[in-house]
């Protein structure tokens, strides 16, 4: 996968625990609709959020807060609730087809909905590894 559109987590008190992943390249490119296919595919097993648990994903974990809400701003949105993966959120790898987070927003009746996936790495960890002001990671 190339070149992938995702939402970056940069907003509060995020960004001082991790950096956003950068996507590369910008526009539609040849092979975009491919790479997006192969993302829905990959994640389409987290509309259950029974099965984003089960593969170790859990509401609002990004040590050491547990941010169980949702970060909002008047005028610029929300970001809804994220279940991130305890061993991916953890290291500084990235793979594009299995992200640190997914992101729920809420439907009718109280349910909540996949809405979002997104690829975050601790921005101590990459500082450690890649010395600080090194360029962010990229999908």
């Amino acid at each position: 996968m190339r070149r992938i559109l995702t939402v970056l987590m940069t907003m509060g008190l995020l960004a001082a625990l991790a950096i956003p992943v950068i996507a590369q390249g910008g526009g539609h490119h040849e092979g975009d609709h491919d790479d997006l296919q192969e993302l829905k595919a990959a994640s389409a097993r987290f509309h259950s959020r029974t099965a984003a648990e089960q593969a170790g994903y859990q509401l609002g974990y990004v040590p050491p807060f547990l941010l169980d809400g949702c970060i909002a701003h008047p005028s610029l949105g929300a970001m809804r609730f994220h279940w991130f993966n305890h061993d991916k959120i953890h290291d500084t790898e990235i793979d594009e087809l299995s992200p640190e987070a997914t992101v729920y927003a809420p439907i009718a009746d109280g349910e909540l909905k996949l809405a979002a996936v997104e690829w975050v790495v601790p921005k101590g960890l990459w500082e450690a590894e890649h010395g600080v002001g090194a360029a962010p990671p990229t999908v």
